[in-house]
Parts: C-alpha cells; structure tokens; sequence
C-alpha cells in the first residue's frame, strides 16, 4: 500500500472525475475540483465541439423556421394600433368608475386618451420593428420589440385606464410581442462559444438545474399569482366595484371585507400606480424570464438567470412582508393578498437551484480563463467533459409530474411540520385566545417561520432552516415579554417555540443529487 498509495494520489489529482469513474464512485462529487477547472482551461484553448461556422449555419436554419414569430409580431402590432377605437379609449362619454384607491388622477377621457395614442404608437413601431427583423438579422431590432411589449404591459398602469378591456388586450399583446421577439427566434446576444457545446449540466451537477421540467412548475405558478394579482388591481382601478372575500372582515374599514380593506390602505395608496397591477406585472416578468432560453440558459444567459432570481426572491419577500403588516398596521387581513404570497413562497426553493447553477459557472468560467463581462451578458463555453444532454420533456408522463415536484426540492417531514407551525402561529388569536401585541407577534413571526421552512425545501438552500432556531427562541420567550397572553397563549407559545427549534436542527432527507462544490454546504 505505501508503494502503490503515491501513485493513486497522483493519479486522483491528474484526473479527478475519471478515477472516480474507474474505481466505480461518483464522479460529480469531484467534477468541480480544482484539477478539474485547470483541464477545462486547456480544453477550452483549443477548438471547441463546434466550429463557428456550423453555429452560425444552426441560427441561419432557426430564424429560417421561425421567420413566422416576426410577422406575427407585425400583425399584433397593427391590432394593437387599432384597439383604442375598438375599445373606446377615444370615446368622451364613456361611463367610468373612480378608482377604488382614490388617487388623484386626471379625468377618464384624458387618461383614456393617453393610453390610446401609446397603443397607437407602441403597435406601429412594433410593425416596424418586426418587419425589419424579418429582412435583416439585427440583434438590437430584437430586444428594441421586446421593450416595445414590456411597455405595453405597463402602460395601462401608467395612465390609470378606466377600460378593463384596453388592460386586458395590452397584458396579452405586450407577454406575446415579447415571446415572438426573443423566445421563439434565436434569442439575440448569445456568442457562438456558449452555443458551440450541447452540455446542459452544470460542472458536478447531476441534473441540469433550467430543464423545462424544472421551470414549468415556476411558470405555471406565475400565471397563478398574475391571475390573482389582475383581479385585485381590477379593482384597485376601478374595473370592477368589489372583490371576492370569504374569511375576513374590513376591520372597521368603510368596504365589505378584508381584501378591499387591504388593497385600498394607506400603504397601497403610497404607490403612484395600483400595486395590485405592479405585482400583476412582476408575474409577467417571472413567466417571461422563466421560459426563454433553452435548458444551457445556466451558462448561456447568466444574466437571465439571475434576473430571474431577483424577480422571484425579492418578490417574495415583498409579499410576505405585505401579509406580516396587515393586521399590525392596516388592522384587517386579505384571504387573496395570502394566497398569492403562499404562490410567491412556493416559488423560491424551485428556483434557486439554477441562480446557484450560474453563480458556479461565472466563477468556474473565470478560473478557466474566460472574461467574466462577457461571460455574463453573452455566456460561455461548456466546461464539462461530459457533452451528452440529457431528456427533458421526452419522458413518460408519470416522470414529468414528479420531476415537477421535487426537481432540486425535497420535503423533510420537519419542514413539513416546521411550515405547518408557522401557520399555527398566525391563527392564535382563533386557537388560543392570543391578543395584540403578542398575537402580532405571533403573527410576524409565523410569516417569517412560513418562509423560511419553505425556502428550506431546497437542497441547495437546507441551511437557511437554521433562522427557525433564532425565531424558535423568540416564540418560546415572547409571552414573558409581551402582553396579550392567557395561560393557554403562554403554554402554547413556548411549545411551539422549543418545537420549532428542534425541528429546525436536523438536516433531514437528502436526495442523491449533487450540485458541483456545493455539496459540503448543505448541513
């Protein structure tokens, strides 16, 4: 063994991944090592698995099959310039509802007016643009159309349109002109490096993290939120004259339940444009920058990717935070404002596995020598060995449906009960009898819980469950502190909280996936 123990260790440090594989281990527990990336910087200096010319001849036969997606766009373009008669957003004695935020806003017919002559040049010089995409390959002509549909989606919001009609064409035709322009096409701004290689698994991962598998879950949930989100800002603009809600009261508000108490408040008001409609247009965002790109987007457009995580992480945040303020300080609770944050919730631990793909590779491609500028606006070369992709939507049905469901998460009963204890909390007041301010408390503290048990359901992320603990203490001692507890509260509170502190301790199931370097950290 002393004889033979040097050579293996040589052996082990020259090639990492193929002595794993000849003594029958894992190899991608040691994809990502150093040794690894060194060979990837020489693999890279030489000629790549495609020419430049047999990616420029791919994209040449891509446009070629979907020169369609530009005049489509131009189409949409021209009912776009003509809706605002259509719709009657010129028309001056077209009967209107005051917005149900009460904002100071200009009159009906002027408003109307100016979101009518945006749609009327908004469409014409998508017709423009898209016409010109047809005829000449230009990459800006592209993302020009796209910014051209972002607009439109928002303009409605803008300009406080009193036609529900005129909100709904402008949402559809913006999220279609920009799907035409950028998804469907080849999606402009990509180098032919990045596209040279098929690899689609990140270096160490055993699964690559943007499969449609792994985003159709992300999107279709987006839709939910944006459906819940048009309808609160229907009403927030006043296209409707009431919302549903079937648990709450207005807490004292002059409206009929708890969601109109909730959208109307002081801290809806404080936005200029309905937020309702923000948020509607945030979920538009996340459904777009969910689905473009094929399942390289980790390494052919980081910065997609991380835009993308930057959508859904801070807009979870804010909507959790919107449900932790209402009973405190709008004194009233909205079922639907909760369901769309539970939606939001939901959506950080299915996508956090590809932020982390990409925040990998920008460092392994810079290692390996590739500028990291360009990397990131322009993506970058495979940096595996391995160039077989790997099945994606081309599987039984009884695959896919699992694989939405747990691709990168997994469900630790802890977590499960951790979760379920956070939504304990925010019903105190029912259960145990709890009063402010300990059942804000309660309340806070329980959102946060939610999050964080949730969030946790990514491998990626496991350790995050650790915040529970600190949460966990501040339950079990609350009642000492802060009034609004009978005994059952006090009893109640420093069970949950030792409970939840416990719970919060193990690591619990962990799946046989790898994830590059990121193995160590998931405790």
């Amino acid at each position: 063994l002393l004889d033979t123990l040097p050579e293996m260790i040589r052996r082990l440090n020259q090639d990492p991944t193929d002595w794993y594989a000849a003594n029958k281990l894992d190899p991608p527990v040691v994809a990502a090592s150093g040794p690894e990336i060194e060979q990837a910087e020489r693999r890279l200096k030489g000629p790549l698995e495609r020419s430049k010319e047999d990616v420029e001849a791919a994209i040449k036969r891509h446009r070629s099959r979907t020169l369609w997606a530009p005049m489509t766009n131009a189409a949409l373009g021209l009912w776009l310039a003509t809706s605002p008669m259509t719709v009657g957003l010129f028309d001056p004695v077209a009967a209107a509802i005051p917005p149900a935020l009460g904002h100071a806003v200009a009159e009906p017919q002027f408003r109307n007016a100016g979101l009518g002559v945006s749609e009327i040049v908004s469409g014409l010089l998508v017709t423009v643009f898209a016409l010109m995409g047809m005829f000449r390959p230009w990459r800006w002509v592209q993302w020009v159309t796209a910014s051209l549909g972002l607009w439109v989606m928002l303009a409605p919001l803008l300009f406080w349109t009193t036609s529900a009609a005129a909100y709904a064409i402008d949402t559809l035709l913006g999220m279609l002109i920009v799907a035409f322009a950028v998804m469907i096409p080849p999606t402009p701004g990509i180098s032919r490096r990045a596209l040279a290689a098929d690899d689609d698994r990140p270096l160490g991962w055993t699964y690559s993290p943007s499969t449609f598998t792994q985003r159709i879950p992300i999107v279709a949930l987006a839709f939910v939120g944006l459906f819940v989100s048009r309808y609160l800002a229907a009403y927030q603009m006043g296209h409707i004259d009431g919302l549903w809600d079937p648990f709450f009261d207005p807490g004292g508000a002059p409206v009929r339940n708890g969601s109109e108490a909730v959208v109307t408040s002081w801290v809806s008001k404080g936005f200029p444009i309905a937020d309702a409609g923000l948020g509607a247009f945030a979920y538009s965002l996340d459904i777009l920058a969910g689905a473009i790109g094929d399942r390289r987007r980790w390494r052919t457009m980081p910065w997609m990717v991380l835009l993308f995580g930057l959508l859904i992480v801070p807009l979870g945040v804010v909507s959790v935070s919107f449900i932790i303020i209402q009973p405190p300080l709008i004194g009233a609770l909205c079922t639907l404002c909760i369901f769309q944050a539970a939606v939001t919730v939901v959506l950080i631990p299915y996508s956090v596995d590809e932020v982390l793909a990409t925040i990998q590779y920008l460092w392994g491609a810079t290692r390996a020598g590739e500028p990291f500028w360009r990397t990131f606006w322009m993506g970058g070369p495979a940096l595996s060995e391995n160039q077989t992709p790997h099945t994606d939507l081309d599987r039984p049905v009884s695959e896919l449906l699992k694989e939405f469901v747990t691709g990168g998460v997994n469900f630790p009963w802890t977590l499960v009960a951790s979760t379920l204890l956070g939504a304990l909390l925010m019903t105190t007041p029912l259960i145990f009898g709890t009063q402010p301010p300990l059942y804000f408390s309660d309340h806070v503290v329980g959102c946060l819980i939610v999050m964080v048990a949730v969030t946790a359901m990514a491998e990626v992320v496991r350790p995050v469950r650790f915040f529970n603990v600190v949460l966990g203490a501040w339950i079990a001692v609350s009642p000492f502190v802060l009034s609004g507890g009978g005994t059952t509260a006090i009893v109640a509170n420093v069970a949950i909280g030792q409970a939840l502190i416990v719970l919060s301790l193990p690591r619990g199931t962990r799946s046989d996936q790898h994830y590059g370097g990121w193995d160590r950290a998931i405790v």
